[in-house]
Parts: C-alpha cells; structure tokens; sequence
C-alpha cells in the first residue's frame, strides 16, 4: 500500500519472510525466485485500490535482487 505525501507518493513492499524457501541472500546473479506478484497504481482517492487506475506491472523477488517488469500504463 502506498502513502500519501502531497505530490509524491512512497511504496511500501517489506522485506521477505525468511521462514519461506528459498532464503533470500544477497548474492549477486542468484536469479532464483523467491516470489512474484501484480501490483496496480491508483490516483486520486486516499483508500487503496480506489481512483483511477493509471498503472500496472509485475514486482519479481529473487535471492539476488528484485524488480518490476510488465509495466503497463495506461493499463
């Protein structure tokens, strides 16, 4: 969920559990997955998932690093 802060806005995606396999390490070039999810960007409204709906990608942990891809926007 994202905040609120005049203009700009902040994301906030913790950190991984790491009870769940596989550890996440900071090895670099370690592509093994941790975990992938959709995100979508709203503006406009104060309530999550709310307003209109400007963007959508794909956020991908790995062990050795992290990123969004399949941005679409307009979505």
């Amino acid at each position: 969920m994202g905040a609120v802060l005049g203009p700009l806005f902040a994301d906030h995606i913790g950190g991984e559990n790491p009870a769940l396999p596989p550890n996440p390490t900071i090895v670099c070039g370690d592509t093994t997955a941790v975990q992938d999810w959709g995100q979508g960007w709203f503006v406009g409204s104060t309530t999550p998932g709310q307003g209109k709906h400007v963007q959508t990608n794909t956020l991908l942990k790995r062990r050795g690093s992290a990123l969004h891809t399949s941005i679409a926007s307009p979505p």
